[in-house]
């Protein structure tokens, strides 16, 4: 099962017409971001930090706990990749789109930028991937001033 912890924001509502897009169930838990749900201790131990929407997926593909997703970019393409079968070639209005906006010289230009700047992790060493991972997933959410 999948928890969808949402606001109706813009960001919210892309992970919503995709879910439904999809044909996936999922439980949507509100998250007000206006009352400051979002810094509350059990919101925090899903996403550190303190964004909606939070995909938290119960059932994840390979078993094991359930994992939490942010970022509606980042829980677009999880969903994507879950949702097996899905063919572009089915939704001829998207495709049609998906091309012609990829193929614009300032998405091309957009999408290559910055690609000289990543890192291949298979270059670096364990101490250096170790060091890594501390840095990007151990990262805590600074409480809102009250």
């Amino acid at each position: 099962m999948l928890d969808l912890h949402f606001w109706p924001t813009p960001n919210g509502k892309k992970v919503t017409i995709l879910l439904e897009e999809l044909g996936l169930d999922y439980n949507l838990v509100p998250c007000n971001i206006g009352r400051g749900d979002q810094f509350k201790p059990e919101f925090l131990k899903i996403n550190p930090n303190h964004r909606m929407p939070v995909l938290v997926d119960h059932n994840p593909k390979g078993g094991g706990a359930p994992i939490s997703i942010f970022e509606s970019g980042a829980i677009m393409m999880y969903l994507a990749a879950e949702a097996q079968g899905q063919d572009i070639n089915e939704f001829k209005y998207f495709k049609r789109w998906f091309d012609e906006v990829g193929n614009r010289p300032a998405i091309k230009r957009g999408m290559e930028t910055g690609n000289n700047l990543r890192v291949n992790p298979a270059t670096l060493t364990e101490a250096k991937r170790a060091q890594m991972r501390k840095i990007m997933y151990n990262q805590r959410a600074i409480p809102a001033p009250a």
